[in-house]
């Protein structure tokens, strides 16, 4: 097995240099934020009848959906962990 010693600046360097910038979380989250459009929620459901009510989960897998949309077009990983999502 062959083992790799990098320095720990030489990965910040690297990461910097692929970022462009020294870019922090809550920037990446509201560049997120920022790109997200309105969403017709009933449309992208498929509930065309008024009489016809949206349940909490259709809220929560189009959010998803929708983030994770835009976060793909970035080129941005997201990932949970536990309780925990990460950009």
């Amino acid at each position: 097995m062959t083992v790799i010693a990098i320095e720990a600046p030489k990965i910040e360097a690297e990461t910097k240099s692929r970022l462009g910038s020294d870019t922090k979380h809550n920037e990446i989250l509201s560049m997120l934020l920022k790109q997200i459009k309105w969403v017709n929620f009933r449309n992208i459901a498929g509930l065309l009848d008024e009489k016809e009510k949206l349940q909490p989960e259709h809220y929560f897998v189009i959010c998803a959906d929708e983030i994770l949309k835009v976060a793909k077009l970035n080129n941005w990983g997201l990932c949970r962990n536990h309780d925990f999502i990460y950009i």
